[in-house]
């Protein structure tokens, strides 16, 4: 039952006072478990987020409307990221919105943000700075405690209804990842089960032995020791630095092999120059011989013997 109804059920009946405590009339009890009203609540989200969307000019197909809010729900995170949201997914002049347009975009900024991830893990950190910025100072607090207490007195009734449109989405989605088998784990979880399936006979064996074993450490025995967000957010800095370090071997050896055909070329261009100028060495010489030996044939000749007993030239 919608709450609309709940309210008509619950709500006083015309001619009685609304007051009379002796009235016989119950109160509907929600009798909804929690992981219902969850599921209302996304449910609720999608709706609202298709109403916003067609609202603006933006078209839908009928078929996968809402298979397609859903996938883009449960990467809106992605999306935020960029300043993006599902409109950046309309397609043609008609601004169409498909299933197959948002996972591929989906596809495209996960790709993004694992470049983005890689490229962080590879920088250098200066100073023993971290990379998430952390901060101990009382005017980068005071600046966060700004952002939140926002004055939105002057926001005209539009803008509020906007703002609480969004806010309700964002709230359903992050409510959404918090439950058991949802959430940024789970998909991290799903990605590489799916890349899992490409690889065959012992490397597959391999990797799924080495997968489960990831699994259940971070499902169940580091979710034992309650880390802060500050202590996940230490952790996962230094696994993206053992992921670096775990890759040089591979990285030192191939480069090895690389410097050693660059050094093999360059030796073999520089035998070949050896090579070549010990050739024309040899040529230059043997057309000064040939020239010295044509002279002295020249000069042992009657001809030549007469003009030098002449005093000739």
């Amino acid at each position: 039952m919608t709450p609309r109804a709940r309210a008509r059920r619950t709500a006083p009946r015309p001619g009685r006072d609304s007051d009379d405590s002796d009235t016989d009339e119950e109160e509907e009890v929600d009798t909804r478990t929690d992981e219902q009203k969850q599921q209302d609540e996304i449910a609720n989200a999608i709706s609202t987020e298709i109403a916003r969307v067609e609202s603006s000019g933006y078209k839908f197909k009928e078929s996968t409307r809402w298979a397609a809010v859903a996938a883009y729900l449960d990467d809106k995170d992605l999306f935020d990221e960029v300043n993006e949201d599902i409109t950046c997914c309309a397609v043609g002049d008609k601004k169409k919105i498909t299933l197959n347009s948002v996972t591929g975009k989906i596809k495209e900024l996960r790709a993004a943000a694992a470049e983005k991830r890689q490229q962080m893990a590879l920088q250098p950190l200066e100073h023993g700075e971290s990379q998430f910025g952390f901060s101990d100072s009382d005017e980068e607090k005071e600046e966060e405690v700004l952002d939140d207490d926002e004055d939105i007195t002057g926001f005209s009734e539009q803008k509020l209804n906007a703002r609480i449109s969004e806010m309700k989405t964002d709230l359903a989605f992050k409510k959404k990842q918090m439950l058991p088998n949802s959430g940024p784990v789970q998909t991290v979880l799903h990605n590489y089960k799916v890349a899992l399936k490409s690889f065959k006979g012992a490397t597959y064996e391999k990797y799924k032995m080495e997968s489960k074993a990831i699994k259940t450490f971070c499902t169940e025995d580091l979710r034992e020791k309650e880390f802060s967000v500050y202590q996940y957010q230490m952790l996962s800095e230094i696994a993206a630095a053992e992921v670096v370090k775990a890759g040089l071997p591979k990285e030192v050896q191939d480069l090895d092999k690389q410097l050693k055909k660059y050094e093999e070329e360059r030796d073999s261009r520089a035998a070949s120059r050896a090579f070549d100028n010990a050739a024309n060495a040899v040529a230059r010489r043997k057309k000064r011989e040939d020239r010295e030996a044509e002279a002295a044939v020249a000069s042992s000749t009657p001809t030549s013997a007469a003009k030098r007993l002449k005093g000739g030239k």
